[in-house]
């Protein structure tokens, strides 16, 4: 953008800020735009606030982002209103994703993001201390002090907190209170209830939750919901039940795109010693539209399968090569699966020495 004029109040400088793809660069165009009438009488617009920030969050230089927050104009500014929630909402993420809980809740209270708060804001917030792995008893406190009225969204995140520490008492109790305060469930709800139930083994009744959300709430079970119970079913060495199962998400097409259905399937027919159905399960597979070698979940559930039935590692090696000749990349997951495999057989020096090339 090297010698275009911004004019006061101009969208120009907004249009560089979108298109520089450096920070650094784009800070330095915020800060000191080229070929501008002074400081003092260019007024950058909330778009431009809202760029900049977004760009110093997305690259975690947060230092700067800070120093940029401070020079927000105030809600009342006679060049246009406050910053946006939306704009509260990707700097807590932010600081979310570089697992900074305390930084996440300051900015929740950040003096230059005006009140009053929304759940919006507080459900932002919440996600961001779940994903910093915050105890439930942190986001219950952060609920508490925001006086904020709750929604779905929050009580949904509260429960997967829940969920997480494996307190399924504190599970069903937030779904208790979401009831009488009159906030209707939804689908991640119950995929969460289901999930925590199939956790804790009570798979009968997980699957009177699943029956109960279509007939008392009139909500239809999501892949989650399915792929809990499967993978439930599959961990008390049941195949057939899962099957059956999953045939009858067959109903609905897009149910069926969710890969960890198959590759909890797929553990279980190795583990049952069906190993040869696995073939005609790939196969189903591509027949609805599911790539098997787009999907590390299956690719990882044959390599684990492999390496526990079999004690040789040389067909999970095998799998390892077809799956990075399909343009499927190897996670931490598969190697680790590998490597276990490869100290079980207890042949594996020459196989570990292969495998750290790769």
């Amino acid at each position: 953008m090297a010698g275009k004029k911004f004019s006061p109040r101009s969208c120009h400088l907004a249009a560089a800020l979108r298109q520089e793809p450096d920070p650094d660069a784009a800070l330095r165009l915020f800060l000191n735009p080229p070929n501008t009438t002074p400081s003092s009488l260019f007024r950058r617009c909330l778009r431009c606030y809202d760029l900049i920030i977004s760009k110093l969050a997305a690259a975690r230089l947060f230092p700067a982002m800070e120093s940029i927050l401070s020079r927000l104009p105030p809600s009342d500014a006679s060049y246009g209103p406050g910053p946006r929630e939306n704009l509260l909402c990707r700097v807590i993420s932010a600081y979310g994703r570089a697992r900074l809980p305390a930084a996440a809740c300051r900015a929740f209270a950040h003096p230059a993001f005006p009140d009053p708060r929304t759940a919006h804001a507080l459900n932002t917030l919440l996600h961001a201390l779940l994903d910093c792995r915050s105890p439930l008893r942190d986001l219950l406190a952060v609920c508490r002090d925001a006086g904020i009225p709750a929604n779905a969204g929050t009580y949904n995140i509260l429960m997967r907190a829940a969920e997480a520490s494996g307190s399924l008492e504190h599970t069903r109790r937030l779904f208790d209170e979401m009831l009488r305060l009159g906030i209707a469930p939804t689908v991640d709800t119950f995929g969460t209830i289901v999930a925590a139930l199939c956790d804790a083994g009570q798979l009968e009744e997980a699957f009177e939750v699943k029956d109960a959300m279509v007939r008392r709430h009139d909500v239809s079970p999501n892949a989650h919901v399915y792929a809990s119970l499967v993978n439930g079913l599959c961990q008390r060495g049941e195949v057939d039940a899962p099957v059956r199962l999953k045939d009858e998400m067959a109903s609905k097409p897009e149910l069926l795109q969710n890969s960890a259905v198959y590759g909890a399937l797929v553990r279980a027919l190795f583990r049952a010693g069906r190993k040869g159905e696995v073939d005609g399960l790939l196969e189903e597979m591509k027949g609805r539209g599911i790539v098997p070698h787009r999907d590390r979940v299956v690719y990882n559930a044959i390599i684990a399968g492999f390496c526990e039935d079999e004690r040789d590692p040389s067909a999970a090696f095998a799998v390892l090569d077809d799956m990075q000749k399909c343009g499927c990349k190897p996670v931490a997951v598969t190697y680790n699966t590998l490597v276990a495999g490869l100290c079980k057989s207890g042949r594996g020096r020459t196989q570990m020495n292969w495998l750290k090339i790769r």
